[in-house]
């Protein structure tokens, strides 16, 4: 393989763990993928290389290509490459290192340079146009506005490009004003057209709310129409409503003219209030709208989450009565169940999980309970509560996983590695370990990180696989 090979070939498993890998696929998929990596011409083994190897690797390649992106993380080249030799002479081919992931992946490990050249090269307008609105977005996520605006000036205003370069702007332009550059943010807003416009222009408006800016918030929102208008108002009546003003924020939200906007706005409302008093307000406002109106499912949801997370488990339940159909009537009480889980309330939350007869909502709630409890230490308690999930959906294993990513997402380190090390499919475990160092490696926690990957690579036999 050639040096410009092979580091493409890192950049694309750095891609693929980091994009493309977000669930790993299930044992039927997976035997899916031997099946193709069967049919193909370079599934003849390489020379000193025997079937049974290769059958091995093809089965686990999911695991292999995150085991892989670690090793290139951790500056482990040489073990990469052999990796990454051997998944190829047992005919895996990485053909999805295409010059967009290319450059993204240069883009965020903060090879900019580099990342700009390739997405230059690329011919297809429409794929350099995604590339390099992409870039423009990670500059201006690190706060570098200036490069970013030099790079989304530089799209093409070609039909396949033209809408690349306004998301740019757009979001260059949300990002100013998160950062406190209003007059700039309006600047870069007011070059765009239509309802990249109105999306960047609703932005600065709740911006503006969520600064204590309510009146200047008011007269930006007022410049808008249709949705935009009304999602900007109900954004700025929830923050209103958290920061005291209450009444100001039930009054803006009946000033909504559009009538499937109100139930979204009601929504917002409750999910800002924590007392009692003024979610039974929110609530006979939600009274006066029509049954069948868009969001109805959503305001009732939030409201009775609201009212659990408030200490009003009757009242919660009360509400989740009066929602017609077993699967929204299921949505509202796996809210609630997070609103207990979430504050403490464990036995409770059981308790409403077992009443949800909607399979995916009841397990669902379930792995938020195991979460929750996961995060307070009790990984035994969260185990037993994962291991009791009935879901004809998909496996235990798949329920534990969906824990893992949630307690990664909550930076609960040590708790994720104990429940996916709980994994009872090999595959998966050490797909799920390998993705758990990686995502440790990337939050500095290099000591777990370790004590992850070494399970994974037992699993797969990794000292056989790259063996010299």
């Amino acid at each position: 393989m050639r040096p410009r090979n092979v580091f493409l070939a890192l950049v694309t498993l750095c891609a693929l763990v980091g994009i493309a890998s977000i669930y790993p696929k299930s044992q039927s998929s997976a035997q899916v993928d031997v099946k193709k990596a069967a049919a193909q011409p370079v599934r003849q083994p390489s020379p000193g290389e025997t079937s049974s190897e290769c059958d091995r690797i093809l089965m686990q390649q999911q695991p292999l290509v995150s085991i892989a992106g670690y090793l290139g993380t951790v500056k482990q080249n040489d073990q990469a490459l052999k990796l990454v030799k051997k998944m190829q002479s047992c005919g895996i081919k990485f053909d999805r290192a295409r010059e967009y992931d290319t450059a993204y992946s240069l883009a965020a490990a903060g090879q900019i340079d580099q990342a700009l050249q390739v997405a230059n090269s690329i011919e297809n307008n429409s794929m350099k146009g995604a590339a390099l609105q992409r870039l423009a977005e990670i500059l201006a996520e690190a706060g570098k506005y200036d490069q970013a605006l030099q790079i989304a000036n530089t799209i093409a205003n070609t039909d396949e490009a033209k809408t690349y370069k306004q998301v740019a702007f757009a979001n260059i332009a949300k990002k100013l004003a998160s950062s406190g550059q209003i007059d700039r943010a309006l600047q870069v807003a007011n070059r765009l057209d239509g309802d990249y416009k109105a999306s960047a222009l609703s932005h600065i408006a709740t911006t503006l709310a969520s600064s204590g800016e309510f009146d200047s918030a008011l007269q930006m929102a007022n410049r808008l129409n249709g949705d935009y208008k009304a999602s900007a108002l109900s954004r700025i009546a929830s923050t209103l409503a958290s920061s005291g003003q209450f009444d100001r924020g039930l009054q803006l939200v009946k000033t909504i003219e559009i009538e499937p906007a109100k139930p979204i706005a009601l929504a917002r409302l409750a999910e800002s209030l924590t007392d009692a008093k003024q979610l039974e307000q929110v609530l006979q406002m939600a009274k006066t709208i029509k049954a069948d109106s868009g969001g109805q499912q959503l305001m009732l949801s939030h409201i009775g989450f609201s009212f659990a997370r408030a200490g009003q488990l009757d009242r919660a339940l009360q509400v989740a009565a009066t929602v017609k159909g077993d699967k929204d009537k299921s949505e509202v009480l796996r809210n609630i169940v997070s609103g207990l889980a979430k504050a403490g309330q464990y036995d409770r939350a059981k308790e409403v999980a077992s009443t949800i007869k909607d399979g995916t909502n009841k397990a669902r709630a379930l792995v938020y309970i195991a979460t929750r409890l996961a995060e307070a230490g009790q990984v035994a308690d969260a185990l037993q509560v994962v291991s009791g999930i009935e879901d004809r959906t998909s496996r235990p294993d798949r329920r534990l996983l969906d824990t893992v990513m949630a307690l990664i997402q909550a930076k609960q380190y040590k708790p994720a590695l104990q429940m996916a090390n709980a994994i009872g499919d090999e595959n998966t475990k050490a797909w799920t370990l390998a993705w758990l160092a990686n995502n440790l490696i990337e939050a500095g926690q290099t000591e777990l990180a370790a004590q992850a990957i070494k399970p994974a690579l037992e699993i797969v036999g990794f000292e056989q696989l790259v063996r010299p």
